[in-house]
């Protein structure tokens, strides 16, 4: 990577490094109203999403973790008490879990690994008995994490003893909640000292400039928990600007 001397400082300053993860799905794939009628496990599935969540271009930026959100909406008939879903991401299952009230039904949980890329997203619907009228059911991926779990990392920048990063960072939710946004140092955590920097808001896309850091040859970004459990919290897009001490 092409890189130039700072004339006043004496480092060796690289150009911008973006990356815009963003948010992926948030459509709502309920055309009109579709009935589950099946009391078992389908072998085919009721819905299906393809989502690309943008991947770092630069090999310092290692992402950690992601989270998924799911939206349904609708009403029992005949009968009908329990909705059971299943999401799978890829063919791997990464939720299960049953609704039993009518009305719409919200449910976040975090993906403990790399969660850039494409991504086929499906889900199985079935009932206990009578049936489920589906009016409304979106799902959404990001790289962040839910409110479910604050103890992996969204991402983190690793860099060489002598270089200093800064940082600007538009960091959003999905939801009605409050995000921390926290930067820990050698052995910190999502709720660990030492934090380097902790930044929260309600607002989306608040634009924050972190300062350089000196001597962190990795730096873990967590989210932690938000005031409203169905919440996600991402990365919407970062700016880095590395500089080599020389």
């Amino acid at each position: 990577m092409p890189t130039y001397r700072n004339g006043q400082l004496g480092d060796l300053v690289e150009p911008v490094v973006l990356w815009n993860p963003g948010l992926a799905g948030g459509t709502d794939l309920e055309a009109g109203s579709t009935v589950i009628s099946a009391t078992s496990e389908p072998g085919a599935a009721d819905y299906t999403s393809t989502h690309n969540v943008v991947a770092p271009t630069d090999a310092r930026i290692v992402v950690g973790s992601g989270a998924m959100r799911l939206s349904i909406t609708g009403t029992f008939g005949g009968g009908g008490a329990t909705l059971n879903y299943k999401v799978k991401r890829n063919g791997a299952t990464v939720k299960t879990g049953t609704f039993t009230a009518d009305g719409a039904h919200l449910i976040s949980w975090d993906i403990s690994a790399n969660i850039t890329g494409s991504q086929v997203n499906t889900v199985f619907l079935w009932v206990d008995a009578g049936t489920f009228t589906v009016t409304e059911l979106t799902l959404w991926s990001a790289v962040g994490l839910s409110a479910a779990s604050t103890s992996v990392p969204m991402f983190t920048i690793t860099q060489a003893a002598n270089s200093r990063v800064q940082i600007l960072g538009y960091v959003n939710r999905v939801g009605t909640g409050t995000w921390t946004l926290r930067l820990a140092g050698a052995g910190g955590g999502a709720s660990t000292v030492p934090n380097i920097m902790a930044f929260s808001g309600s607002a989306i896309n608040l634009n924050t400039i972190a300062p350089y850091w000196l001597g962190e040859p990795s730096l873990p970004f967590y989210v932690a928990a938000p005031s409203v459990a169905t919440d996600i919290n991402y990365v919407n897009a970062m700016e880095l600007y590395f500089r080599s001490a020389q």
